[in-house]
């Protein structure tokens, strides 16, 4: 005998209620459960979601971003020209962010070498190159003697260091502390004495210390060889050598390949909060960009990409008593200033030989607090053309109008980029004082890396190690050892 009608109805009913909570149930758990959340969108959280996606190809991963995919790589369209504005070079050496520009099928953008450079100590010009370069070499070694090639080797034994770190990363070397990073790379002493310090000691000269390695110091990093630590100098003045480039058409197109490759959900929205349930997991409190009511997200593991100091961010951490935020120290201001004018060449003594004036004007130790560099400044593609020549001048403050009247007779276009927190002030910090990687089980902190230097392969030897530290702590494995690509071949 076969059941009553409206039983067999109320059976479909009942099975297509249950279907139904379970998708719903499903979808909630996608929207609202990540395995891996990352807290920022510039080079440091693009690269850490690159390397959690080489570790663990099907996880679920949520990058937080509260702005633009970049970070502190930015572009300024000036007048029909795109330029940077953010970080600007990668050196060769890079491994790293070359393998990623590679990976994402982007060009090199060489920089250009046709600038004449000249070292401006406030009240002349001590050192000027000129128009032909075997001239300048004689006139460098004239100048500085030896040092000019003792430099070449001391970068060399720098980059040497750099490859024991890539070699530790390949075999899954996982660092807490920034100190235990460059300890293992025999570099943990220069954390401890500034860069004048580190450089008398490798037997460089004063003359070329205050006028050559402050001058790219002040330009790189905005501070001074007796404000900077050694290694944060050091990484500095490897930054000024021959082969520099920037990816074609911008760097900031590096973070925003790399999270498309890397399958990633992206919120835009600020995280105001960090809270540790257990061992096992974590809640997000966020605010997205579209909305004013705060959300919340479950992560198994937090990855934080952004700094974390008194003057950059607001963001708790709950139920982790052993890390208070903010952290200490404070990061330093740096003002990208564009002008298009002429340039008052009596202010350097130029004005009856203007061909032959600087096009490269670098400051050194001694010199004016007005800026750090100026310099014409070139597109981000060689295919763009500029309508006007612009110049670039970095300052620690944005300059006023007598300020511009002094360095330009008369200007036609300006554009101002203001970057409160370009990088770390390192004499505020000392590094006994720095943030560890590590804040707690499947919890960690990239920018960590920047107190020892700030830069963007800095940015993803810290993404890798955050990487690695992750994986090592939601599967109990060492991360796999690494063995080269084909774009690494």
């Amino acid at each position: 005998m076969s059941p009553p009608f409206y039983i067999i109805l109320l059976l479909v009913i009942l099975l297509t209620i249950v279907v139904a909570e379970e998708q719903r149930d499903s979808k909630d758990n996608k929207l609202h459960l990540s395995q891996v959340c990352i807290i920022g969108g510039g080079i440091g959280g693009a690269s850490t979601a690159h390397f959690i996606r080489q570790l663990l190809p099907d996880a679920s991963i949520t990058l937080f971003e509260s702005s633009k995919i970049g970070g502190r790589l930015a572009t300024v369209d000036l007048n029909g020209a795109v330029y940077e504005s953010g970080g600007s070079i990668i050196h060769p050496a890079n491994r790293y962010m070359v393998n990623l520009v590679k990976l994402c099928d982007l060009k090199e953008n060489k920089v250009n070498d046709s600038d004449i450079m000249g070292l401006w100590d406030g009240m002349k010009f001590i050192f000027r190159e000129s128009n032909y370069q075997l001239m300048n070499y004689v006139s460098f070694i004239w100048s500085y003697g030896l040092d000019t090639f003792r430099l070449h080797y001391w970068i060399n034994s720098l980059l040497e260091k750099f490859d024991i770190l890539y070699k530790l990363q390949d075999n899954g070397e996982v660092f807490d502390t920034v100190d235990d990073l460059t300890h293992h790379i025999q570099l943990g002493y220069s954390l401890k004495i500034n860069l004048k310090q580190l450089m008398k000691q490798e037997g460089f000269s004063d003359d070329f210390i205050n006028q050559l390695v402050a001058a790219v110091s002040r330009t790189n990093y905005g501070q001074s060889i007796l404000e900077l630590n050694g290694f944060s100098g050091a990484v500095g003045v490897a930054g000024a050598m021959p082969g520099l480039w920037s990816v074609d058409g911008g760097n900031k197109l590096v973070p925003e390949r790399v999270i498309e490759r890397s399958r990633v959900d992206v919120i835009y929205g600020k995280v105001t909060e960090v809270e540790r349930l257990n061992n096992t997991e974590y809640v997000l409190n966020f605010i997205p960009n579209n909305d004013k009511e705060s959300s919340r997200m479950n992560c198994q593991s937090v990855v934080i990409a952004t700094p974390l100091t008194d003057d950059t961010s607001k963001l708790s951490l709950i139920n982790v008593p052993w890390i208070k935020l903010p952290f200490p120290g404070q990061y330093h201001q740096t003002v990208s200033n564009f002008i298009s004018g002429q340039p008052r060449y009596s202010t350097f003594h130029c004005e009856n030989d203007i061909e032959n004036c600087p096009t490269t004007i670098l400051t050194t130790e001694n010199s004016t607090e007005l800026f750090n560099s100026m310099a014409i400044n070139h597109p981000v593609s060689p295919s763009m053309i500029a309508k006007q020549p612009y110049w670039k001048i970095f300052s620690k403050r944005v300059l006023d109008k007598d300020d511009i009247g002094t360095l330009f007779s008369s200007v036609s276009d300006m554009k101002v980029v203001n970057w409160p927190a370009a990088y770390p002030k390192y004499s505020s910090l000392k590094s006994t004082e720095f943030p560890p990687f590590r804040l707690a089980n499947k919890l960690c902190f990239v920018n960590a890396i920047e107190w020892a230097a700030s830069a963007m392969e800095m940015s993803a030897i810290g993404a890798r190690n955050c990487a690695s530290m992750i994986y090592r702590d939601l599967t109990g494995k060492v991360p796999p050892t690494k063995t080269k690509s084909k774009s690494e071949l």
